[in-house]
């Protein structure tokens, strides 16, 4: 029971979500701080950005899994990760240089992005000598982007939407040690990374 839990809870709330996530939770939460007014448009946006962080990337591990890259599609072994990994790099920078040319530099999603991409990126060459945990970078920099955003928005309508992220975001990383999927250091190195770039980025905007 649950281990099918945790195992529910690492699939709606993988990495490759993120990006969605905190795209929801800025234009409609946050929305002074970026540059898409109107619901329709605000929509569009996170259909776009779930095709491009999601929809695409999954398809490429799909077929890296079909081709016989990868052994396991779930990349739950090391040796799996390297490759997706630079193609998911590839994708979060092209994306990021897409929105800061687009909003530019000071627009949230482009920084979220950015965030996204910076942790990608340091995951896959670390990955390359040793395993950290992707789930708790993932969520943590989510945590660490929204709680930059609370403290300077001061919002208190925003408390309760705060501490449901809080929770999930405990809940993500528990799940990933309880599934044996990392160590406790490969969580705690995961989280530091995603929270300490998400959080950098917005708190010094």
């Amino acid at each position: 029971m649950l281990r099918s839990l945790a195992n529910i809870i690492s699939i709606l709330i993988s990495p490759l979500f993120a990006p969605t996530y905190l795209f929801f939770i800025i234009l409609f939460f946050f929305p002074g701080w970026a540059s898409i007014d109107t619901v329709p448009d605000k929509i569009l946006a996170i259909v776009y950005i779930f095709l491009a962080t999601f929809g695409f990337s999954f398809l490429l591990i799909w077929i890296l899994f079909k081709m016989g890259k990868i052994e396991d599609i779930t990349m739950n072994k090391q040796k799996d990760r390297y490759l997706p990994q630079i193609f998911l790099s590839v994708i979060y920078v092209l994306i990021t240089g897409y929105l800061f040319n687009r909003f530019g530099k000071k627009d949230a999603l482009a920084l979220g992005m950015l965030g996204s991409a910076i942790t990608v990126v340091v995951i896959t060459v670390v990955n390359r000598f040793w395993k950290i945990s992707t789930h708790s970078s993932g969520v943590a920099g989510v945590f660490g982007i929204v709680t930059a955003l609370f403290l300077k928005a001061t919002d208190s309508t925003f408390l309760m939407p705060y501490l449901v992220i809080a929770f999930l975001t405990l809940t993500v990383c528990a799940a990933r040690l309880y599934l044996k999927a990392h160590t406790p250091l490969q969580v705690i190195c995961g989280f530091i990374l995603g929270g300490t770039s998400g959080f950098c980025l917005f708190w010094f905007r």
